[in-house]
């Protein structure tokens, strides 16, 4: 197992030109499997990465 930051330090954003910053773009990008931040499932999240079942919510 290896830990990796995104250069950033960002959850992710959409950029412009559609692609993702921080750990989103990470996943997007395949630079990572998985993530164990606590992302907000935005409908543009979802249809950039994958999400499993919320383990709790508010």
């Amino acid at each position: 197992t290896e830990y990796h930051s995104p250069p950033d330090n960002f959850l992710g954003s959409k950029t412009q030109n559609d692609s993702w910053t921080g750990v989103v773009g990470m996943l997007k990008n395949r630079e990572v499997e998985t993530s164990c931040e606590g992302f907000l499932m935005t409908s543009e999240r979802m249809d950039a990465v994958d999400f499993t079942v919320p383990c709790s919510d508010t």
